[in-house]
């Protein structure tokens, strides 16, 4: 089951809810990424968690889930804002979803 935790930018206030890094849920493997065309801290479907579980859904794999861009770059682990370069820290150490 993966979990979705609460970033904000210290400096612009910029929030985002995302794994932090990679997780795993029934279906898919995402991994925490930087949209370089909306400009957004997103997690992207980067695998399945067993092979075949997309189905036809394999378009998916790689794409920004926001504006369905592929040019996508692993979000540091200095996590810096997406908008203004600042840091971005997790708010609190509960996860605020669960996903799978």
């Amino acid at each position: 089951m993966g979990r979705l935790f609460e970033f904000g930018c210290e400096h612009c206030g910029y929030q985002a809810e995302v794994s932090g890094g990679e997780d795993v849920g029934f279906l898919i493997v995402t991994r925490t990424m930087i949209c370089l065309d909306c400009k957004e801290v997103v997690d992207v479907v980067v695998g399945e968690s067993h092979p075949g579980s997309l189905g036809s859904d394999t378009h998916i794999l790689g794409r920004c889930p926001r504006c369905r861009g592929r040019r996508v770059i692993p979000w540091p682990k200095s996590r810096p804002c997406p908008k203004c370069g600042g840091k971005m820290k997790k708010r609190y150490a509960d996860p605020v979803c669960f996903w799978d």
